[in-house]
């Protein structure tokens, strides 16, 4: 992996040998992983990095930030947190850890883990993939579950069979990168994916979830593309009821994509009767939710 890290900007690789020396002296293990990994081997542009930690993460983001002379935010029940730097860079670091579902659609259950039980919990293979970032091993490629292959074949696959079970929302993120890389969902997986659509999984997930999903597939380059191939997949039934004709929803769809800037929308307050009165209300003030507009940011991972 060494010929994709030396591809990275010298502000990024400076950040990482600083990163390693401060995760050496914490005696953790550090690591590259999830989109910005995917990214690099697709020679795709992403300024933000994701670390994974393989011991204390909010730690070693404290001791990051004190070292760069940043700050640092952490957010202690998922054992993550975020350094923002001077020069516009943001660092996302993450306590490895395994999850577990108590029911599916529900918020997991974590538990400190090892970096393979922090990749097995991830969405598709393509973001399961780390690289070391320790002396020993540094640039080392960890690919547990075939990521790299699938990106070569362009493939999106789960990794288990309870995976849109536990959280449905991969199903939109399935299409999201589906369209994103003109890749396909691999026909397991689109064959799970089904099952899950008519098991009406995504009426299981809270409103406010499924507004955030929507957002970043607004963002998209091509969203009506994104939106015709949710519709063909799963309908839109989940987002409202009313959403069931092809036509009407496609119009609504595409006057959002074409009127609205999707990076300032509603940052709250979504419930699921709001995008059909958007219809009703003219696309108002600038929020596909019929809100006045607040700044929000989503990462499009």
């Amino acid at each position: 992996m060494q010929k994709y890290l030396v591809r990275l900007p010298q502000e990024m690789r400076q950040l990482m040998l600083e990163a390693a020396e401060v995760a050496s002296a914490c005696n953790v293990r550090i690591f590259l992983v999830g989109g910005f990994v995917r990214d690099l081997i697709l020679s795709r542009k992403n300024l933000d990095l994701d670390f994974l930690v393989e011991g204390d993460g909010i730690g070693f983001a404290q001791k990051l930030a004190e070292r760069l002379g940043a700050v640092a935010t952490s957010h202690r029940r998922f054992g993550t947190a975020t350094v923002f730097l001077a020069n516009h860079l943001k660092v996302d670091i993450a306590s490895s850890r395994e999850e577990s579902y108590p029911q599916p659609a529900a918020l997991p259950v974590v538990r400190p883990g090892t970096v393979e039980d922090d990749l097995r919990r991830r969405d598709f293979s393509i973001n399961a993939m780390a690289i070391s970032l320790n002396k020993q091993d540094y640039a080392r490629m960890i690919d547990f579950f075939g990521g790299l292959d699938d990106l070569r074949r362009k493939k999106i696959r789960v990794l288990h069979s309870l995976s849109f079970t536990d959280d449905p929302l991969r199903i939109l993120r399935a299409i999201r990168f589906e369209q994103r890389f003109g890749f396909k969902i691999e026909p397991q997986t689109l064959k799970l994916l089904k099952a899950a659509v008519k098991a009406k999984m995504l009426h299981k997930v809270h409103a406010h979830r499924i507004r955030d999903e929507l957002i970043l597939l607004l963002k998209e380059a091509e969203p009506v593309k994104q939106i015709e191939r949710l519709q063909s997949l799963a309908g839109l039934s989940f987002i409202h009821p009313s959403l069931t004709r092809r036509k009407d929803s496609r119009s609504l769809f595409r006057a959002i994509a074409r009127n609205t800037p999707i990076r300032q929308v509603s940052a709250g307050r979504m419930s699921r009767p709001a995008i059909p009165k958007l219809a009703q209300k003219g696309r108002a003030a600038g929020s596909p939710w019929g809100k006045p507009a607040a700044a929000m940011r989503f990462r499009a991972r």
